[in-house]
């Protein structure tokens, strides 16, 4: 299974770092995967990142991609706030805090994501 990226992305790149964020139960998986911003002349981008949110979703027969968003661009000026990612395993609850979020540029924004025991998610 392959997943999107976009623009800010070479189509080619493979990720520089995956890291698991959750479980919920054995149906699904929440994890970051970051890659090198695309270079475009712009030295504050050179050495940046683009970071994006997954989760996996799994059955006896196959991994599905049930939900994605960008966490953070140094080409679209998306940032997390500090500690901008929270995982609540007890209520299979993610909460994203972006200093300035993907849908509205330059402003604060949260999203609030629950996993069904199926792996599905909800947005909340």
């Amino acid at each position: 299974m392959t997943a999107p990226i976009d623009g800010t992305v070479l189509p080619t790149a493979l990720p520089a770092r995956v890291d698991i964020v959750g479980e919920v139960t054995e149906h699904a998986l929440l994890l970051v995967d970051t890659y090198a911003s695309r270079p475009d002349g712009k030295p504050a981008c050179q050495a940046g990142e683009e970071r994006f949110l997954r989760l996996i979703s799994f059955d006896e027969h196959r991994a599905t991609l049930t939900y994605s968003t960008k966490l953070a661009s140094c080409r679209e000026d998306i940032e997390l706030d500090a500690g901008g990612i929270e995982w609540h395993l007890e209520s299979s609850t993610l909460r994203v805090h972006w200093l300035t979020g993907p849908r509205h540029t330059g402003t604060p924004e949260a999203l609030m994501l629950k996993i069904r025991p199926d792996g599905e998610p909800i947005l909340l």
